[in-house]
């Protein structure tokens, strides 16, 4: 691949650090400041320590969260042992998370494999969606990312969904939106529940059980992985998320927004055919997943 465009750059940074096409007006906003002289350096030093990057890894992330972050976003499966030694050992080296991820984009870009590919189509469709209609909706940012593989035909799958988020030929459905809402969270382990009731008053209210932690706010529901290690779930679990008081109208879908979860035998992504929408619940199947640390799941409900 050619050396990258300062939008380019700019684009591969924002699915480095956010996992997300970039916003109309922030990319034209730090493209102007690249463009007035502002460097690369300067801008990755922003992003890793806005309160977007905050919000998806915490104030003080691992190497190993900030690494698994990293391959998820970019190149969209977890880390293999090889490539996380060896970009465990540049982080040692560089001392600078704001270096290894230039590197990192660097190397990706330098390639000519899948992975190289990968990022293209990532940059391509990137780009595209910033300069469509729908280019400042955060949630559609992050639902581009999620279609997007090293294939031909990805470019062409993309462009449908952006049609569709601008509404070009298609209604489209709206985002759930949970905030101000009460929920019924069910955690069914080996048998046994652990339920809870609340109301979401704020994007920080949170569901934490054994190895994860639910966040369902603004647009979104997302299951984070919170183990310390390395582990899984081999037995028969699942989350049952339902709408006690009928809140919604009914449930007819979701939209993948980012999908960071592995399973247990190899590194193929969660599969999201285990999530099923009912009329006022959603239910996600766990058996399987692995536990991997810093790896996440987020979705939009449909009503």
């Amino acid at each position: 691949m050619a050396t990258l465009t300062n939008q380019q750059l700019l684009t591969s940074l924002y699915i480095a650090a956010f996992g997300r096409a970039p916003d109309k007006s922030g990319l034209a906003y730090w493209k102007a400041q690249m463009d007035s002289g502002l460097s690369f350096d300067a801008v990755i030093s922003s992003f890793l320590g806005s309160a977007e990057a905050v919000s998806l890894i915490g104030s003080n992330p691992s190497d190993q969260i900030f690494l698994n972050n990293l391959y998820s976003n970019v190149l969209s499966r977890a880390a293999d042992t090889g490539g996380a030694q060896y970009w465990q050992g540049r982080l040692d080296s560089l001392q600078d998370r704001g270096a290894l991820v230039k590197e990192f984009i660097s190397s990706v870009n330098a390639g000519t494999g899948s992975d190289t590919k990968l990022l293209q189509n990532k940059i391509e469709i990137g780009e595209k969606f910033a300069a469509s209609a729908s280019g400042n909706n955060m949630i559609y940012a992050k639902a581009m990312m999620a279609y997007v593989t090293s294939e031909k035909n990805t470019l062409e799958v993309a462009q449908g969904l952006n049609n569709a988020f601008d509404g070009v030929g298609t209604a489209t459905k709206a985002p759930l939106d949970f905030y101000g809402k009460s929920l019924k969270f069910d955690f069914y382990q080996n048998g046994s529940i652990t339920n809870t009731a609340i109301t979401l008053v704020s994007d920080a209210v949170e569901f934490q059980f054994f190895g994860f932690s639910i966040d369902a706010g603004h647009g979104s529901f997302k299951i984070a992985t919170t183990y310390p290690g390395v582990g899984s779930y081999a037995a028969a679990n699942k989350i049952v998320l339902t709408d006690v008081n009928n809140s919604f109208d009914p449930f007819v879908g979701f939209n993948i927004l980012s999908n960071g979860l592995v399973n247990i035998n190899g590194g193929a992504s969660y599969n999201t055919s285990n999530i099923a929408v009912a009329e006022n619940s959603i239910e996600i199947t766990l058996t399987g997943v692995n536990l991997q640390a810093g790896t996440a799941l987020e979705f939009t409900v449909l009503t």
